[in-house]
This record gives C-alpha cells, sequence and structure tokens, in this order.
C-alpha cells in the first residue's frame, strides 16, 4: 500500500469493466469518488476528482487525491478511494474501492520522516553525491562558508540595488523610456536637410514647403535676409491702382456696398431680423382694452382666408350631444376607439345565455362557478350534519386517552438493564476500567520508545558518510579536473536549505540528549491523554456490527440514554447537538415493544 507525505497530491489509475462481458468499459453516469478515513463513516470529499478515458483509453481512469490537512486528512491514518457516484455498462458500481494509501503512516517515516516526527540534529556531516539511496537536494544557502571574491565579482564590483539583476532590470526600464522620448527625432543629422534646428548657422537646413499653422507666439529675433522673389508695399499700391484707379479700396467679402438712400428707395422692404419688433408690437396690442377683429384671418401661407363666425352660429351643448349620439357607429370602428368597444359590448350577446364552464379559460369567474357550482345548494352539507362532529372538549378526551398510552410505551422503553444497555452497544465487559488497564502505561510507552530509538540511531551511525572536510577535496578535485587548476564555482543560483535544516532542528530539539536518559520526560499520545480523561472526546459512532472503539462506546450509550425520538416501530438516537440521527433501532410493537434491533 501507498504510504503519501501530508501535502502531497497522488495519482491512483484504475480500470473499470461491464459486469456481463468483462470487456474494459467507460466509467459513466457523472462518475464522482469519495475517500473513507480509518474507521471513520464521514467521507471526504475536497479535493477528490477522476478523469475517465484516461489517454484515450476506453476504461483506463485516473483518481486524482490532494491530500492536504486543508482538505481533512492526517498523518498515521489509512484511507480507501471508492466511488461513490457511477455506473459501468449501465449498472451502478457505487462502493467499489479503486485505491488504498496512507498518510505517513510507516514506521520509518514516523522515526526519521517530516512533520510531526523527526530527528536530533545531524551536525558535521557532508553527503556525497555517489551516497546510495540518498537524495541531495538542491542547494540555496551554504551556511558557514565564504562567497566567491575572485576576480569576477570584482570587475562587476557591488550591485547597486538588492542585486546584480535587479540593477540589470532597473537599467531596462530607464532605457525603454529614454527610446520613447528619442523616437520622435528626426533621422537626420541636427543643422542638416531634414534635421533639427541647432543654434549657429543652419546653411542646409531650410523650409521648402508652406507654413500653413498658426502661430500663436511672438517671431523674435533679426532675419539676416529673405531669399526669393519679393514685393514692396509701393510695389502693390500700384497694382491695385492698375487694377481699379487711384483711390480705389478693396471692397470687403460679405459688406455691402449701397448708401442709405439706396436702401430707402427700395419700394419693399423685408426684415429678416426683427430684433424685439415682434414683441413690442404683440405687447401694444394685447394692452388694448377692446379687440376687433374685421375682414378676414390669414392663418398661414397654406390656408385660406376665413370670415370670422357668429356666436349664434355655435352649437349648443344639447346639439351636440345629440349629434355624437346620433352617429352611425358603422363609421367609428377603429381598434381602440369607443365606437369599437360599443360595438363589441352589443354584439356580445346576453350573458345569462352562456353556458358555463364553456371557453372561459382557468381562473376567470365562469370557469370558477362552473366548475365548483356543480349540484343544487340543498344536497349540500346541513346544519344537523355539521353538529355531529365533535366538541373541543370530546377530543381533548380522546388525545388524552391516546397520549397516556404512548407515553405508558415510552416509558417501558427505559427499563433496559445495564447489561442490555451494554449488549445494545456492544460493550463485552462491565467494568470499563478493565478495558482501559489495557492501554499501555508511561513506563512501558517509554522504555519502547527508548528501545526504537536506540535501534534507530545505530542505524545512523553505521551510515558511511564523508566528513566535510573529504567532500570539500573531492570538490575541488573535481573542479580542477573540469575546469583546470585555480578555476572556481560560480555560485549563480544558490540553493537554501536552511528552510529544511531549521524544520529538521526543530524536530529533533524534541528528542532527548541520550535515550530514555534519567529525568528526561515523554511527550505520550493522544490515546494516552484520552485515557487519563483529560481531554475532550471526538465525536464519533460505530457502524451498525462493526467494532467500536471506547471513544465511539461511550458516545452510542450517551445516545441511547439521552434525545431520542420514537415514530411507529422506528426508535432514533440523537447526536450531541440534539438534532442530527446518531442510529435507528427497529422495534418489534409500536406501543409495548419488548424488544429492539439496531438499523443504522
Amino acid at each position: 500500500m501507498r504510504d503519501l507525505t501530508l501535502e502531497e497530491t497522488a495519482y491512483f489509475m484504475f480500470s473499470t469493466r461491464a459486469f456481463a462481458s468483462g470487456v474494459p468499459t467507460s466509467l459513466l453516469g457523472t462518475p464522482v469518488l469519495s475517500v473513507l478515513e480509518s474507521n471513520n463513516a464521514t467521507p471526504i470529499t475536497a479535493g477528490v476528482s477522476v478523469n475517465v478515458d484516461r489517454a484515450s483509453v476506453t476504461g483506463l481512469n485516473q483518481a486524482t487525491v490532494v491530500a492536504t490537512a486543508a482538505n481533512g486528512y492526517e498523518a498515521g491514518k489509512s484511507y480507501a478511494v471508492y466511488i461513490s457516484t457511477g455506473t459501468v455498462g449501465g449498472v451502478s458500481v457505487v462502493g467499489e474501492v479503486v485505491a488504498e494509501f496512507t498518510v505517513q503512516a510507516s514506521a520509518a517515516f514516523t522515526r526519521i520522516g517530516a512533520a510531526g516526527a523527526g530527528l536530533t540534529a545531524i551536525t558535521g556531516v557532508t553527503l556525497a553525491a555517489s551516497q546510495p539511496g540518498v537524495t541531495i537536494p538542491t542547494v540555496t544557502t551554504l551556511t558557514g562558508h565564504t562567497a566567491q571574491t575572485g576576480d569576477a565579482y570584482a570587475r562587476l564590483g557591488a550591485p547597486a540595488g538588492a542585486s546584480l539583476a535587479a540593477d540589470v532590470a532597473a537599467v531596462k526600464v530607464d532605457t525603454a523610456a529614454v527610446k520613447v522620448k528619442t523616437d520622435f527625432l528626426p533621422s537626420a543629422a541636427a543643422g542638416a536637410a531634414g534635421g533639427v534646428f541647432i543654434a549657429g548657422t543652419n546653411a542646409a537646413t531650410s523650409i521648402t514647403t508652406a507654413l500653413t499653422a498658426t502661430f500663436t507666439g511672438n517671431l523674435s529675433g533679426t532675419v539676416g535676409g529673405i531669399a526669393g522673389t519679393t514685393q514692396t508695399l509701393d510695389a502693390l499700391q500700384a497694382a491695385q491702382n492698375a487694377a481699379h484707379g487711384a483711390g480705389s479700396w478693396a471692397t470687403a467679402v460679405g459688406f455691402s456696398t449701397h448708401a442709405a438712400a439706396d436702401v430707402w428707395a427700395v419700394g419693399t422692404r423685408t426684415l429678416t431680423s426683427f430684433g424685439t419688433l415682434v414683441a413690442d408690437a404683440a405687447a401694444a396690442v394685447w394692452a388694448a382694452v377692446s379687440r376687433t377683429i374685421t375682414g378676414t384671418v390669414t392663418l398661414d401661407a397654406t390656408q385660406g382666408s376665413y370670415a370670422p363666425a357668429k356666436v349664434s352660429d355655435i352649437p349648443t351643448a344639447a346639439a351636440l350631444s345629440d349629434a355624437v349620439w346620433d352617429e352611425v357607429l358603422s363609421g367609428h370602428l377603429t381598434a381602440g376607439t369607443t365606437g369599437n368597444a360599443l360595438n363589441a359590448a352589443g354584439a356580445a350577446g346576453d350573458p345569462w345565455t352562456t353556458a358555463l364552464p364553456g371557453a372561459y379559460g382557468a381562473g376567470t369567474a365562469g370557469k370558477i362557478i362552473g366548475d365548483n357550482i356543480n349540484a343544487t345548494l340543498s344536497s349540500r352539507a346541513s346544519q344537523t350534519s355539521v353538529d355531529d362532529l365533535p366538541t373541543t372538549a370530546e377530543l381533548a378526551t380522546a388525545l388524552g386517552t391516546a397520549d397516556d398510552a404512548t407515553l405508558a410505551a415510552i416509558a417501558a422503553l427505559n427499563n433496559l438493564s445495564a447489561a442490555g444497555v451494554r449488549t445494545a452497544v456492544g460493550l463485552a465487559s462491565a467494568n470499563l476500567d478493565t478495558q482501559l488497564d489495557a492501554l499501555p502505561t508511561n513506563a512501558e510507552l517509554a522504555t519502547a520508545l527508548g528501545t526504537a530509538d536506540d535501534a534507530t540511531l545505530a542505524a545512523i551511525a553505521a551510515l558511511s558518510i564523508p566528513t566535510a572536510a573529504a567532500n570539500a577535496a573531492a570538490t575541488a578535485a573535481q573542479v580542477t579536473t573540469d575546469h583546470g587548476a585555480g578555476s572556481y564555482i560560480r555560485n549563480t543560483e544558490p540553493v537554501d536549505v536552511s528552510t529544511n535544516v531549521a524544520a529538521i532542528k526543530a524536530k529533533t530539539d524534541l528528542i532527548p540528549a541520550a535515550p530514555a536518559a534519567v529525568g528526561d520526560a515523554m511527550t505520550l499520545t493522544s490515546a494516552y491523554d484520552f485515557a487519563k480523561g483529560t481531554v475532550a472526546m471526538t465525536e464519533s459512532y460505530a457502524a451498525d456490527g462493526a467494532t467500536m472503539t471506547p471513544a465511539q462506546a461511550f458516545h452510542m450509550i450517551w445516545s441511547m440514554l439521552s434525545d431520542k425520538a420514537i415514530v411507529g416501530t422506528t426508535l432514533t438516537t440523537k447526536k450531541l447537538n440534539g438534532a442530527t440521527t446518531a442510529m435507528t433501532f427497529q422495534l418489534d410493537s409500536g406501543t409495548s415493544p419488548t424488544s429492539q434491533a439496531r438499523a443504522t
């Protein structure tokens, strides 16, 4: 059986076959795996998974178990992996065990192994690379040794930051930032064609395209000269006079050339902007106490002119009402209008002639009345039949008599003798002290552990382990052979073993100076503390027909004597919380039981 290290992830391969043919068959039905610990009936489901048809091979499956303390695994315990959900060939395979393992349960691991137990600190020992059966981890820190200070380090110098790698990384960041800025500079040399302007002479640099940008600042300094064709202001004025006559003006775009007299000489004037003219005119009109509209009124450009109506021409309310009610509905049947609704109501006919429930849907009054009032009212219960129902007092008397019989039956269940209780929970002896006396004493444990320590230390002493000096000489010789005399081993990736060494030392510090030395105290197991009665018991109940631990026996006895319930012929006992079922028993009678048998 495989023995795992706590916090290890393990993989187990298993196959599934059809029951009828024995041919490898896929595990189906949304398969799920669970794990049971030793004699604990509560399965572990965290960190357990299954990969069916591994490597595309039908019937080949892989179970993955993450054996961490967080998932519920403990050192020194055994575990079984089983299928809790799944089918093969349409047949359920729930309960099939697919793997078994232990966690740090072997004697060798417990005495020489990792967390929870260990050896005293071993100093002055160096393991050779060829040591049989020994795996040397990668070394990250050489405690007690001086790091190399050869010429390679002298040329590099001490790092400015945490390390040379950190210095290189910082330089790379700064270099990238500088490149982002220099990418904006032209490729040509400064002062040359296509390059940036510099102070002094830029004979080779010229602007060959029009400057279309807007200058928002000031152009200061002295212009040495302007190359190319230029015109003076006098030359520009002469060209203007030649084209338009002396004394002419250039007309600005968008301005009128007409005088005021030209404007008022126009017979028809259209104002494109009224300003406050309209508002002022309106205020003046409505300020008049009496306003009479004569002639015709023009509503807008698309409508004609209308003469104002006389008051006598306006129809009265009665005339309007008559006109509305006399309107024919056939001309007003548009969906959603009042005419359409009135027309639909008139066509509905007499509701009292409609058969119930007829076409009425669920929840409507027609459906409810048609389904429920299906007989004459006189055929229903009369007051006389209601008067025959028992009164409150009659019900109380009848129930009281039933309670007496029930309570008497329950009281009879507590008449088990001490022997009967022991038989029910599976205790073989009447004296629990006799069973506790069978546990080893402190002295017996000390003797047994001391002997084991002697054998372990003797085995360690027998190991042929080279000294530190021998290991250093062998290393130097090998370096000389591989790289030449005077070469160094460059410590490019130092390996830190201080963490492992510290962990080992923390455990070995707990071992006495000498095995079974006089006056050395020993830390006994929790089982001994339990035997002394100084620690709380972990709640647990043995399965039906299974052997039990003393802790399970105590809880089963307490469950029988404490909270329980009887329903029919089933007696159910409760756990410490008073709600969860601990065990169930089958009674031979629901009223006067004389025997019971464990069910679950």
